[in-house]
């Protein structure tokens, strides 16, 4: 496919409200769509086959309705051919480039950005050259706006506003003023309730029991709920939300913020802060509990933290899961004999989430200690020891088809910087055209022999490391056949987790590949 050919044309425009000149008429949508327009009308190969619009998202994420629409209709192969007027239109996010030039030139989709004289099918196009340098620049504008858009939120977190998308259970935002909280009266009293059973004596466990049992929806099926969305299932309480609401000093008034961080510009994932970076602003709104019982409760998980209980030292304990549900399997002690548990099912019995898995855990250590050493028996075969030889010489030969490959990286890239190197004695008028294209096509023609010998090697050492032993395998064989009976040391580079199923079958997942 070449230029000439008829393309099937998705026009894309994106504006984000966060960009500078969102209200530039220069950068609006509509004078988007007009600038691209007249770009088709000079071109009678040009079939428009739909409108691809993000309004106020950024783009410096790929998570965009019409963004994701027009990937689809790529794959599907709806068009082949992709008109924005600038690159930064496209997406501002670090691998912009990668979609450009690698994902849409390996499905022979066009990419169009005539404001920044980009056409990936016309060699001549001068601003293909930039398409790398311009998603790191446009990268970089992302950041930066992001830094001084955090700067203005934190300035007005710091002086005691709420900018949270949703309020904390048990309030709701004020009506006449988003930044400020007032009590929601439907769910208050069951705040009010938790601090109370808490400070009562009552565990976290006890409380989440108590409100499942009621019926109580969840913070999060309340909001859910009070947006009109109807919902048959209530889900359970945890104790862990339900601990760190009564940490929360927001119950008595004091507004806290930036309790979570999001881990990189553009990332959804959430961690949560150390409690130094918190913002918190003192007497903000109506509090819901009031401070003696707030300091009640807080004296209690102070108390709790100090609290020690002597257990077993189960050498299987924390490595056994469900196998139907997911969920780990307890181990409870009674007298001295230990019984295992599913964890899941102990918790939620009544509605049935699971089933028992009761096995004796003695029983059940003995079964997966045999499966290991059944294993682990094949050290002292002939076969594993003849293995082991072979292992030797294929490690050699991955050796030398490493060293291949690091002189091939480096040949495939000094050729980008050859083929600039002509370009830009082309643009000086030290070669010619015709010259300067002899020159490129060569330098085009030997990166690829490159590129596939490479990409042969690569298939080859994988295959070779297939056919060789891990010496951390060899290591940790040693270590356990040197003792009588293995510790919780050994047993972690062994394995990562075993699996019981409700027949009390067992499968053991190791940490290493199998030798045979």
């Amino acid at each position: 496919m070449n230029t000439g050919d008829t393309f099937k044309v998705a026009i894309y425009l994106r504006l984000s409200r966060e960009d500078d000149d969102y209200e530039i008429e220069s950068a609006s949508i509509s004078n988007q769509r007009n600038y691209i327009m007249d770009y088709i009308k000079k071109h009678d190969n040009f079939i428009i086959v739909d409108e691809y619009v993000d309004d106020g998202f950024s783009g410096n994420t790929i998570d965009r309705p019409d963004f994701k629409r027009l990937l689809d209709d790529i794959e599907n192969k709806k068009v082949n051919c992709i008109i924005v007027k600038d690159q930064s239109r496209f997406g501002r996010f670090d691998n912009a480039s990668y979609y450009i030039n690698t994902l849409f030139a390996k499905k022979r989709v066009r990419f169009i950005a005539p404001l920044d004289f980009i056409d990936t099918f016309d060699d001549k196009a001068f601003g293909n050259r930039m398409i790398g340098y311009k998603a790191v620049s446009n990268n970089q504008y992302c950041i930066d706006t992001s830094y001084n858009v955090k700067s203005v939120i934190y300035s007005k977190k710091r002086r005691g506003l709420h900018l949270g998308g949703t309020a904390l259970y048990g309030y709701k935002k004020d009506p006449k003023d988003k930044y400020h909280l007032v009590i929601d009266e439907n769910v208050a009293p069951i705040v009010r309730r938790m601090f109370e059973m808490f400070a009562n004596g009552n565990s976290l466990n006890m409380i989440a029991k108590t409100f499942d049992k009621e019926n109580i929806p969840i913070p999060s099926e309340y909001k859910k709920l009070n947006r009109g969305n109807k919902s048959s299932m209530y889900g359970h309480w945890q104790t862990r939300s339900i601990g760190e609401m009564l940490k929360n000093e927001t119950y008595i008034g004091n507004l806290c913020q930036c309790m979570r961080k999001k881990v990189a510009v553009g990332d959804k994932l959430l961690v949560r802060n150390q409690k130094k970076d918190w913002i918190i602003v003192e007497n903000t709104h109506e509090p819901i509990i009031d401070k003696e019982t707030f300091d009640i409760v807080q004296n209690i998980f102070e108390k709790n933290s100090h609290i020690t209980t002597r257990t077993h030292n189960y050498l299987l304990k924390g490595f056994i899961y469900c196998k139907e549900c997911g969920h780990t399997i307890g181990i409870n002690t009674r007298g001295k004999k230990g019984y295992c548990v599913c964890n899941y099912y102990r918790k939620y019995s009544k509605e049935k989430a699971c089933t028992p898995h009761h096995i004796h855990y003695d029983i059940l250590e003995k079964k997966v200690l045999s499966e290991i050493k059944k294993m682990f028996r094949k050290i002292n075969s002939s076969k594993f020891e003849d293995k082991i030889k072979n292992s030797n010489k294929v490690e050699k030969q991955i050796i030398l088809l490493e060293r291949e490959n690091a002189k091939l990286k480096v040949e495939i890239d000094s050729s980008q910087k050859k083929d600039d190197d002509a370009y830009m004695d082309k643009l000086n008028n030290l070669i010619t055209f015709e010259t300067y294209k002899n020159i490129h096509n060569r330098i085009l023609e030997e990166r690829q022999l490159n590129k596939n010998k490479l990409e042969e090697n690569l298939k080859q050492i994988a295959e070779l490391k297939g056919n060789t032993i891990n010496r951390d395998y060899e290591k940790i064989v040693k270590d356990y056949i040197s003792l009588k009976k293995p510790n919780r040391k050994v047993l972690s580079n062994i394995i990562d987790r075993i699996e019981l199923d409700e027949n009390l079958n067992i499968d053991i997942y190791y940490r290493f590949k199998k030798p045979i």
